[in-house]
């Protein structure tokens, strides 16, 4: 009976471990996206785009990602306490399964979201993303 208890809980570490791995590998593609880098910073009208996590969706530690085009280089960077600056963006969805994924961010006041969808036809295939849409919040 141990025996069999022991197997299902490394059973379920492995399995943990290895979404753990999954959503790494994926955080490193799509917030080292110049697309992404782009689009948020236009989205915020800043070139230093600070996210807010409070839910630690993206793991526990801060993370930090730089984008530099010929002449603009766009920091990106991913907190897990309110930061101190006025103009930031909280993460509000964070779903990812094997092949789609949808990501959305509110800014601080809440009154604007902006939502990425993105999509593989298989697990081996690079993430492209399908839509970016943003809108008000009444």
């Amino acid at each position: 009976m141990k025996n069999l208890l022991l197997m299902f809980i490394l059973f379920i570490l492995s399995f943990i471990s290895n979404i753990n791995a999954q959503n790494k590998e994926f955080n490193d593609y799509y917030f080292n996206d110049y697309i992404v880098h782009y689009s948020l910073g236009k989205f915020i009208g800043s070139d230093k785009v600070i996210i807010y996590d409070e839910k630690k969706q993206l793991g526990n530690e801060d993370l930090m990602y730089i984008s530099s085009d010929s002449s603009v280089k766009k920091l990106l960077q991913i907190v897990h306490i309110i930061p101190s600056v006025e103009n930031y963006l909280l993460l509000s969805d964070y779903i990812i399964n094997a092949n789609l994924a949808l990501i959305s961010f509110a800014t601080s006041n809440r009154k604007k979201y902006i939502t990425y969808t993105l999509k593989r036809k298989n697990p081996q295939d690079i993430w492209s993303i399908v839509s970016i849409s943003n809108g008000s919040m009444n």
